[in-house]
């Protein structure tokens, strides 16, 4: 949103009725104050699959009236899916690529690493680079008519 530094200003804009809301990432808000206290109204999740903690709130990429609607959306919520990845350089080995996947893996199953996640309220949820690989791939198919629709809704 123009004008504030970041989503944390946003909401405090939000508790002084300066804005009315904020596109931001669940885990994000859910740490705030008016979030921890029922005080905000989750319209839908920006996003491809259901998160299920917000069960009872309804998936953005339902909300297409048409299949131009929902690839547009489904491109738009390609990025949430793909959160903060973890990328390598281009070439790298198949087997240190493997490696370094089954290393992740572990460790954000890792009884100890998950138990200090929750403790600082941080949501671990994988996706797999075979996953993050076909995401991207599907974004790359989307038809150039629907890339500059999704282009043009979000004012660039």
């Amino acid at each position: 949103m123009k004008g504030y530094k970041g989503s944390n200003d946003v909401v405090l804009a939000m508790e002084r009725n300066e804005v009315q809301g904020i596109c931001v990432a669940n885990d994000s808000l859910a740490r705030q104050p008016m979030a921890r206290e029922g005080r905000v109204n989750i319209l839908f999740q920006a996003a491809i699959t259901p998160d299920p903690k917000l069960k009872q709130i309804p998936v953005g990429l339902g909300l297409a009236r048409n299949e131009d609607e929902r690839q547009a959306l489904q491109l738009f919520f390609a990025r949430v899916a793909l959160g903060r990845p973890f990328v390598a350089p281009p070439g790298i080995p198949a087997d240190r690529l493997a490696a370094i996947r089954k290393a992740f893996t572990a460790t954000l199953a890792d009884a100890e690493f998950v138990a200090d996640a929750k403790k600082r309220r941080l949501n671990v949820d994988q996706i797999t680079g075979e996953e993050l690989s076909l995401l991207i791939a599907n974004a790359y198919k989307t038809p150039a008519d629907v890339v500059q629709r999704a282009t043009k809704a979000l004012g660039r």
